[in-house]
Formats: C-alpha cells, sequence, structure tokens
C-alpha cells in the first residue's frame, strides 16, 4: 500500500493534530496514511487502480472511436493512481483484442495529464461529457478522477 503521507493532501496535517488533542476519540481519514500509524486514526485507502482499470477496460471496449478520456481533479497520488489504472485498462484490452484505443488525457509513462479546464480543452471536455454522449465514470476520492469516451466529431 502507498503512503499517501508525503503527497501532502490538505487533510492529513489537521486529522493528524485533531487526534493528537484528542487521544480518547476515533478518527477516520481516506486515502491517506501515516507512518508511523496513529493509534486513534483510521486510515481507509482504497485501491483506485482497480476501479480505474475496470473503467479503462470497458471504456475502451465501448469506444466507437478508438480514443477515450481521463482526468484528474487534482495531480495528486490518489488521483494518478486511478488514472494509471484507467491507461493499464485500455492497454490491457488493446494486448486482448488487437486494438488501438488510445488514451487523451493522461501518459502512465511520463505521470502527466489533464487536471484542469481551460479554453483549449473546454470544448473537448464539454463535448465528451455531454448527457447524450456514453460515458464510464467512477470516482477515486473527494479528488476525483473521471473518464468518458470520445465521441465522433463532427
Amino acid at each position: 500500500m502507498r503512503d499517501h503521507r508525503h503527497s501532502r493532501l490538505p487533510h492529513g496535517d489537521d486529522t493528524e493534530s485533531a487526534a493528537k488533542a484528542h487521544p480518547s476519540q476515533k478518527f477516520a481519514i481516506v486515502d491517506y496514511t501515516y507512518s508511523p500509524s496513529i493509534k486513534n486514526i483510521d486510515a481507509l485507502v482504497f485501491d483506485t487502480v482497480q476501479d480505474g482499470f475496470l473503467g479503462g477496460y470497458l471504456a475502451a471496449g465501448m469506444s466507437k472511436t478508438h480514443k477515450v478520456a481521463t482526468f484528474g481533479g487534482l495531480k495528486l497520488p490518489t488521483v494518478t493512481i486511478y488514472m494509471d489504472g484507467f491507461w493499464d485498462g485500455v492497454q490491457y484490452y488493446n494486448r486482448k483484442h488487437g486494438t488501438d484505443v488510445k488514451v487523451l488525457g493522461w501518459s502512465e509513462a511520463t505521470q502527466n495529464g489533464s487536471f484542469t479546464v481551460t479554453s483549449r480543452t473546454r470544448p473537448r471536455a464539454s463535448s465528451s461529457l455531454r448527457p447524450s454522449s456514453p460515458r464510464v465514470q467512477t470516482s477515486s476520492s473527494r479528488w476525483q478522477a473521471t473518464s468518458a469516451l470520445v465521441p465522433p466529431q463532427p
């Protein structure tokens, strides 16, 4: 399991301070771990690479354009691990089915991708997520990563 302490999620230090100030109170935190662990904090870390993988595989199988996309809310380990899984799912689909579905918005090799909507990316994001477009959406955490099929462009 990855130790997310170094990702400096904004809620990690606050939860640690509160737990130390109130040692008899139980706390829980999502997508963050402490090393060493803190006795009164339950760290709930989800292996979001798994749901990302399934989302990528399914999106690749549903794509009519051979393009799928993923984008994250913030570039944090809890988001990029989902995007890694999505990428891996698409690559696995390609190997199993002899296809060449492209992933837009993320490169597992470079760890670079889409995390903000700009005037350049807004038209693509809007068309990808319009209600009439099929989509695969899974959430990695409160710092959400979303994936979508890319519809044919007119």
